[in-house]
C-alpha cells in the first residue's frame, strides 16, 4: 500500500469511527431520554396514589387534614417555597397532582418543617434537614 492510499483508508476508517461514536452517543441519548420519561410518569403515577392513600387514611382517622413529604434539604433556604419550585426535578408533574387535588376541592398548601436529627454517639452534634411538606385539608 503506498502512502496516497494508506492517507485514504486512513481518512475513510476516521470517518467511520466518528459515525458510530455519533450513532452510539446518539442511541445513549435516545435511552437516557426515554428512562427519564418513564421515571417522571412512574413518579407521577405513585404521587397520586399517595395523595389518595394519605387522604383516605387521615379520613378514616378523623382527621381534617394531613402532611406529605415531598423532599428533604441541607439547607432552609433550599426548602423554601420559591426555591423547591425552581430546582424541583418532577415540578411539572407534581403541579399536576396539586391540581388535580384542588380540583376535588382539596386545600393544599407548602410548607417547611425543621426536622431535628439526633446522634446518639460522641462523634458529632445533632443537626437539622429541613422538610418540604406540602398539607392537604378538606
Amino acid at each position: 500500500m503506498n502512502a496516497k492510499e494508506a492517507k485514504l483508508t486512513a481518512q475513510k476508517r476516521a470517518e467511520q469511527i466518528k459515525k458510530e461514536r455519533e450513532e452510539r452517543e446518539r442511541q445513549e441519548a435516545e435511552a437516557h431520554a426515554k428512562e427519564w420519561r418513564d421515571k417522571k410518569a412512574n413518579w407521577l403515577k405513585y404521587e397520586m396514589e399517595n395523595f389518595g392513600h394519605r387522604i383516605k387514611e387521615a379520613v378514616n382517622k378523623g382527621q381534617a387534614s394531613t402532611n406529605i413529604h415531598i423532599d428533604t434539604h441541607e439547607k432552609e433556604e433550599w426548602a423554601e417555597e420559591k426555591t423547591f419550585w425552581k430546582n424541583f426535578a418532577y415540578r411539572a408533574e407534581l403541579k399536576k397532582v396539586i391540581a388535580h387535588y384542588e380540583g376535588l376541592g382539596y386545600s393544599i398548601v407548602y410548607k417547611v418543617k425543621p426536622y431535628r436529627n439526633v446522634d446518639l454517639s460522641d462523634l458529632r452534634d445533632d443537626w437539622y434537614t429541613y422538610q418540604s411538606i406540602l398539607e392537604i385539608s378538606w
